[in-house]
């Protein structure tokens, strides 16, 4: 066995040696070894060919040499001459491979090169025909034996252009000698001279296939340092694209960590800010209570019922913010998405403060230039709303200018006032949650230092952009940006001429409306608020009654319903149910959670969310979305129960 076995391991080595080197599979990486292969060999090919023509010529001198031989000079014209275009013959190939192919295409290298080699081969021979014997043996065959070293040695060529040279070479070499037997017939009858052309032919054969495993071998190893070359790149590329991750991993966690510290230094501030502004009017209201308590006189109750509501809308006021920041920062919001003549939408809104604009002495200005825009209405009107509130509440004297423009596909909404600025230092911190400039001890008349905040929020949320400009005495200007122009001419958009429905509109919707929510309260106040709308109004205070409500009455043209209920069903569960029994219909959930999976589950489902406290125009407006108008009858209906 063991003998078997290294038999076996020398035919393995034994047909390694012999066998091509193996191309690399890929024509991409075979390109990128030729390319690498012609650049590292130009130079020494170049030199190579230079030193051929200095080794043909360095032999003129020994030709002289060998014409002190009477037989030898009769040719020495014919040999000085062939030696002399050996050289010449050099200089073109060398002209060629000075050109930059010769640097980057290894297969035109190798056509230079090989082709040299051979003429110079053919000349050698043809010098082997014209010498006399024995000086083509003892001298021109050195010199073939020369250039055939000189081709796989010196040139640095491949295995198979080696092997297609050599092949060439040793069959050239059996035509001269066949040839060189015929022209000296007379002098190589000789028994010796016979055995000269056969030895000859054999180390000349010889002699090629040593070169061929030379070349075959050094090309393998050049081949596979190539492959470990590129391998090491790839592992060098993989570590550092492994070592970026690791940086943009670690990046991304650093600043995690700053915007975590930063939530929580913000969460700290709106905490200490909002405990100050809730304990400021439940304090004022426990003295009302003792006032109304000690003295519940008519005068005294029209007076502090006055103040309580003022509280009250204080204290809705600052609830409303605080939900809003909370809703927006935990991913519930969905955008009330609309195709609408922005120009008109925005106009409608100016209107609304036209009347608090004009009691300041104000001139409220318009440049809207007429864009049909799709986007969330709902997200505009709020920031609109914010920015000219604002504008109005801190200018005395001058104007407050609303702007429309296109840049793009982008509408660029600006509020510009005349009013006090606001200082270079407070600028970073405007968009703060309860931060307000030149009101530290908290005014309550001066808002709750909420909106920009919300309004900051609802640009991110809509893809936008916000920066601000101001100076102290002279006035600011809010500029945002959002994303969806769809046209300059408002052709193609919904008929908006009237915008958002203002407070003075006539409200009355036709359609039926039931009402789902365990709190009694809130059912009695809602249901009569829908009845003042003229909506014909169901109410039922868990599900079983509101099961009972669609057999009996049919399907809604609105279902308003609390997120959670009493009983095994939340809102949820219960509107699937109905959905799949009695059909689809439009859905309102109602909530004061801002973040459960309830609620993610509302909104993935595309009803529309509202958070308590709601204000009669929030839910006016979420019905005017469903419901048609109508002009208000004079007798609104009955509100009716389930029960």
């Amino acid at each position: 066995m063991p003998d078997e076995a290294g038999h076996a391991t020398i035919r393995q080595a034994w047909t390694e040696l012999w066998k091509l080197a193996p191309r690399f599979g890929s024509s991409a990486q075979e390109a990128a070894f030729l390319r690498g292969y012609c650049r590292q060999f130009a130079n020494q090919r170049r030199l190579a060919l230079l030193l051929g023509i200095v080794a043909t010529v360095a032999y003129l001198p020994w030709d002289h040499v060998y014409a002190q031989d009477p037989e030898f000079d009769q040719v020495l014209q014919a040999v000085l001459v062939n030696r002399t275009l050996t050289a010449l013959l050099v200089v073109p190939f060398l002209a060629l491979a000075m050109r930059a192919r010769f640097t980057q295409d290894e297969r035109f290298a190798t056509a230079v090169v090989t082709a040299c080699v051979f003429v110079d081969y053919l000349f050698y021979c043809r010098g082997f025909l014209l010498v006399p014997y024995p000086y083509d043996y003892m001298y021109f065959f050195m010199g073939m034996c020369i250039n055939v070293v000189f081709g796989f040695a010196m040139l640095q060529m491949r295995a198979r252009p080696v092997l297609l040279q050599l092949g060439s070479c040793v069959l050239a070499a059996a035509v001269t000698f066949a040839w060189n037997w015929q022209l000296k017939a007379d002098v190589l009858e000789d028994h010796e001279a016979r055995i000269y052309q056969w030895a000859a032919l054999s180390f000349l054969s010889t002699l090629a296939m040593i070169g061929y495993i030379v070349a075959n071998q050094f090309e393998r190893t050049r081949r596979a340092s190539f492959a470990q070359t590129e391998q090491l790149a790839r592992s060098n590329a993989s570590l550092t694209s492994r070592r970026d991750d690791v940086d943009r991993l670690n990046q991304a966690l650093r600043m995690a960590v700053e915007r975590a510290e930063r939530e929580s230094a913000a969460r700290t501030r709106v905490l200490a800010a909002a405990s100050h502004d809730l304990r400021q009017p439940l304090h004022a209201l426990s003295i009302y209570s003792a006032i109304l308590a000690a003295d519940p006189v008519p005068q005294t109750l029209r007076e502090v019922g006055a103040h309580i509501d003022q509280i009250a809308r204080t204290l809705g006021a600052l609830l409303h913010g605080l939900l809003d920041l909370s809703q927006l920062s935990s991913g519930h919001y969905v955008p009330a998405r609309q195709r609408v003549a922005l120009d008109a939408w925005l106009e409608s809104i100016c209107l609304e403060y036209e009347g608090a604009a004009v009691a300041k002495g104000l001139r409220l200005r318009r440049e809207l230039v007429p864009l049909a825009w799709h986007g969330d209405t709902m997200a505009v009107s709020r920031i609109a709303r914010n920015l000219l509130g604002n504008a109005i509440k801190y200018t005395a004297s001058g104007s407050v200018t609303m702007r429309l423009e296109a840049q793009g596909a982008r509408a660029v909404l600006s509020v510009e006032d005349t009013g006090v600025g606001i200082p270079h230092e407070a600028l970073p911190r405007i968009f703060e949650e309860f931060f307000q400039v030149g009101n530290q001890g908290r005014d309550r008349s001066l808002g709750v230092g909420l909106g920009l905040a919300i309004v900051h929020r609802l640009v991110e949320l809509s893809a936008g952009d916000i920066a601000v400009w101001s100076e102290p005495g002279a006035g600011s200007r809010f500029t945002v940006s959002l994303p969806g122009v769809e046209a300059v001419q408002v052709a193609g958009a919904e008929p908006v001429a009237a915008g958002p429905a203002g407070a003075a509109d006539p409200i009355a919707f036709a359609g039926r409306v039931y009402l789902v929510d365990d709190e009694p309260d809130i059912l009695r106040s809602m249901a009569m608020l829908l009845r003042s709308w003229h909506c014909s109004t169901f109410t039922a205070v868990d599900a079983q009654e509101a099961t009972a409500l669609f057999e009996s009455a049919g399907r809604p043209d609105l279902l308003i319903v609390d997120l959670r209920l009493q009983g095994a069903e939340n809102g949820p569960m219960l509107v699937e149910r109905l959905q799949r029994t009695h059909g689809s219909f439009p859905v309102l959930v109602i909530t004061g959670e801002t973040a459960s999976e309830l609620l993610r589950g509302a909104t993935r489902a595309g009803w529309t969310l509202l958070y308590k406290p709601i204000a009669a125009e929030t839910l006016r407006d979420a019905l005017a979305q469903v419901l048609p108008r109508l002009s208000a009858p004079a007798t609104p209906p009955q509100d009716r129960a389930a029960r």
